[in-house]
């Protein structure tokens, strides 16, 4: 064999132990290159279902809150429509917002006070009073309700929804519904309970 000859096969050789090193790291075990690793078009299609059923938990969830908090913010003496509430008490326009994750599988609640009258935004919108929602007020001056007693808001400590099933939905809606009177003391007195998060 000449030189060059053994040299090929040498870097032939030398690709194929890293194809295997690698194959082996992808699967899971350093050396398992015999493993099967899951095509692209597997992969496409879990994410497919698993994009299926999160639209089925976020249909679900929002359901459940129009059905269950709404009728009970709308008893605390706020209007408006799904997923955007106000209400004036004590000379002060207090808005509320259902936020969901943008990933799915979770929201929370968000809340301030502003005065009465419309607003002008930081980059020149005048914003009339009834269309004032919590995203046109400044970031430092909102308060959020959260499932976890945490000062921090990150989504892990959010109202997470994507394993439960449909009576532990209802349960987790039950748990925001006892939270409001957070909201009222926050709203009305700047208390912070809990599980409400101000960062």
């Amino acid at each position: 064999m000449g030189v060059e000859s053994y040299t090929n096969a040498k870097n032939r050789n030398q690709s194929q132990k890293k194809r295997k090193k690698y194959l082996g790291y992808v699967s899971g075990s350093r050396y398992s290159a015999n493993r099967t690793i899951p095509s692209a078009q597997k992969r496409a299609a879990d994410r497919q279902r698993w994009g299926s059923m999160m639209v089925s938990q976020n249909r679900k969830i929002r359901e459940i809150l129009k059905r269950t908090l709404v009728p009970k913010l709308e008893a605390e003496g706020f209007r408006g429509k799904f997923p955007e509430f106000q209400r004036i008490e004590s000379g002060d326009l207090h808005l509320l917002s259902i936020q969901f994750d943008k990933y799915g599988g979770g929201f929370f609640l968000e809340f301030t006070s502003h005065p009465p009258g419309d607003l002008q935004t930081s980059w020149g919108e005048n914003v009339p009073e009834q269309e004032i929602t919590v995203a046109h007020t400044p970031i430092e001056s909102r308060g959020r309700l959260q499932q976890k007693e945490n000062k921090n808001s990150v989504s892990e400590d959010w109202f997470r929804f994507e394993k439960l099933s449909e009576d532990e939905l209802e349960k987790l809606v039950q748990q925001v519904v006892n939270l409001l009177p957070q909201i009222n003391d926050w709203l009305r007195e700047k208390r912070v309970g809990i599980n409400i998060s101000t960062t």
